[in-house]
């Protein structure tokens, strides 16, 4: 995000920096609002603003980016062709192209040039905010961890993860920042650029650091792994506690959710365990609840 005003780095702190207020580790966020990400059906998305400078010379591909098209692929094969002696079948079909998307060579062809002259002639510095965004997943059953044959020293089966990305995981990112550059324009604030492409996701896309997924909850058993009271379908007595259960990861980190399905949990399974111990009326059935100080204590 480059500002038109330099000021503006003065008055975002809250954005780019953890503040404590009150004990509590607080960072401002940009967000789309709930209308927005349902009129447009985006999947959940923040950024964090982090300041930053950059040399002009290395902004070129950011400011004046390839434009992707038939036309401007085969104008790159002629040339390959003519200049670096690389064999070229179907030079007709190649002109062709080229000829029929003149509009698209021409941007790219301008767009070149603006690069080269930059990274030749500019020694200029620009500060800028380089956005660390934060996506939500679409749920994705080709997503998954399995058990490989592969064994450790243990002799237990090595796990293997298959993470893929969705195209509507890619392409959500991309409308919502270009949401975003339409709001900092209308305001008049700066422009913002985005790296994201959907023919080929960035290099440093990476997942977070809170493994949610693969017992998913779902009321169906063909569509989930344990059902609304995180009980496993098929069993009576086995319940999953976690981030595993979640039916999708959202964007936010996931500790607060995490305890309260726990705790959500183990009120369904005291309830359950008082239900036995008056059906089957044994007094040495072990039966937990809570003292005046909210602290989990036992009758047997």
């Amino acid at each position: 995000f480059v500002p038109s005003d330099q000021k503006i780095f003065q008055t975002t702190s809250v954005y780019n920096s953890i503040h404590r207020i009150n004990g509590v580790s607080i960072i401002g966020k940009l967000s789309l609002s709930e209308k927005v990400l349902r009129s447009e059906k985006l999947l959940n998305y923040v950024s964090q603003l982090n300041p930053t400078i950059r040399l002009h010379s290395s902004m070129g591909y950011v400011f004046y980016p390839n434009v992707a098209s038939e036309s401007v692929k085969s104008l790159k094969a002629i040339y390959s062709a003519i200049f670096r002696g690389n064999e070229l079948s179907k030079i007709g079909l190649h002109f062709k192209s080229m000829l029929s998307g003149l509009d698209d060579v021409a941007i790219s062809s301008y767009r070149a040039l603006k690069r080269r002259a930059i990274k030749i002639f500019s020694k200029k510095r620009i500060k800028l905010f380089a956005l660390e965004s934060m996506s939500e997943q679409a749920p994705n059953p080709e997503s998954r961890i399995v058990l490989s044959s592969e064994r450790d020293k243990l002799g237990m089966n090595r796990v293997n993860l298959n993470w893929q990305l969705s195209s509507i995981d890619i392409d959500s990112a991309i409308r919502s920042q270009k949401i975003l550059d339409q709001t900092f324009k209308s305001a008049g604030l700066g422009r913002l650029y985005s790296l994201l492409d959907a023919a080929t996701p960035p290099r440093k896309i990476k997942g977070g650091w809170h493994h949610m997924g693969t017992t998913r909850m779902h009321i169906d058993p063909h569509k989930g792994v344990v059902d609304i009271n995180s009980r496993v379908h098929g069993m009576s007595n086995l319940f999953i506690a976690g981030p595993s259960v979640f039916p999708t990861s959202g964007y936010a980190n996931p500790s607060l959710t995490i305890v309260a399905l726990a705790v959500r949990l183990a009120d369904h399974v005291k309830t359950i365990m008082e239900n036995y111990m008056i059906e089957s009326n044994n007094p040495n059935f072990l039966v937990l609840n809570r003292n005046e100080n909210g602290a989990l204590g036992h009758d047997n």
